[in-house]
């Protein structure tokens, strides 16, 4: 999943020129599998959606210019994330594009990620009936 979005940490911003949502695959197909920093999320995380991504340096540089990122927070349309890797550098491609200027997170937290707290507050206080319940008044109604 593919996106735009402006990454914002304290009084600092930055638009990544690649904001992806994917999987822990697409780190080891781009040969990322060594990171720079801290490490890949999970396909746990992918499962969970949980409020995680790694960077790549330029967006460490423009964000986080005398500090480490991991185990800090990056809001990315609205959603805050919490930094848990650094990718390798990678420097230009072919073309000269930026290879270091990327955001990744887990595809289910960049689709879902700002519908997820209001979705769990919902589920704690309202109980919902179970599947056999629902068969059952479906099958007699």
């Amino acid at each position: 999943m593919y996106g735009r979005g402006q990454a914002l940490r304290g009084n600092k911003n930055w638009v990544p020129s690649t904001l992806y949502g994917t999987t822990p695959g697409f780190i080891r197909v781009r040969d990322w599998d060594d990171m720079a920093e801290g490490e890949a999320f999970t396909d746990d995380d992918v499962r969970d959606t949980a409020l995680v991504c790694v960077l790549g340096h330029t967006v460490v540089r423009e964000l986080f210019p005398d500090e480490s990122p991991i185990g800090e927070e990056v809001v990315v349309n609205d959603v805050p994330l919490r930094v848990v890797g650094v990718l390798r550098r990678k420097g230009a491609d072919i073309i000269g594009e930026d290879q270091d200027d990327i955001l990744l997170a887990p595809w289910t937290t960049l689709k879902f990620g700002s519908a997820r707290r209001p979705l769990r507050r919902l589920r704690r206080t309202r109980r919902w009936p179970s599947r056999a319940s629902t068969r059952q008044t479906r099958s007699t109604s």
